[in-house]
């Protein structure tokens, strides 16, 4: 009775649109052509242990991975998961879940979109899609370990509180500290 647990599919039990979209599985290859950034699949293929035949047939949208290999290949990456997989932001399906739970302020929320949004106003446009494509690839806590994010959204409030010329004097003082970091540094080295 080796195969008495299997179960049997028809033709129409085959359908993924619990697990993806379709949008997200057709756009596998296209996620996956970003992360190989230009290299060539055979390199690409020897890090993730596969042949290039796979990683080939993968881009071109002729075979989609199992969910195995995608998590591999996302780890080899460096990205994250759930945005190889379906081409959805993981942060994005934490803020979604978040909304619906009635203990978060949206004033709260609200705030700290401004704030984001003034941070970013302050950015090039170039910089500001490099933030945006680190983002979508490796998610936010790539760019700020998880223990110091409350810390540094309250640091990032207080800052854009401020106005102008505040700011410019606190980083000033930054680099007037700096500078005297250095020279005392430099006169402990040469033990003037």
């Amino acid at each position: 009775m080796a195969g008495s647990n299997t179960e049997k599919h028809t033709d129409n039990d085959k359908s993924t649109g619990h697990t993806f979209s379709e949008r997200g599985i057709t756009r596998f290859g296209e996620r996956l052509t970003q992360v190989i950034n230009g290299e060539s699949y055979k390199s690409f293929a020897k890090k993730c242990e596969m042949s290039d035949k796979a990683i080939r047939d993968y881009v071109s949208g002729k075979t989609y991975p199992a969910l195995d290999r995608i998590a591999h290949i996302a780890k080899v990456a460096g990205c994250s998961f759930e945005w190889l997989a379906t081409g959805i932001n993981p942060q994005v399906l934490a803020v979604d879940a978040i909304q619906g739970v009635k203990s978060i302020d949206e004033s709260d929320w609200s705030q700290t979109q401004k704030d984001l949004s003034n941070i970013l106003s302050r950015l090039t446009e170039d910089e500001q899609e490099k933030i945006i494509q680190h983002i979508i690839k490796n998610g936010t806590n790539s760019l700020i370990p998880e223990e110091s994010n409350q810390r540094a959204m309250a640091i990032a409030s207080l800052v854009v509180s401020l106005s102008d010329k505040d700011q410019r004097e606190i980083l000033h003082l930054i680099e007037t500290k700096k500078l005297g970091s250095l020279l005392d540094n430099t006169l402990k080295s040469n033990k003037i």
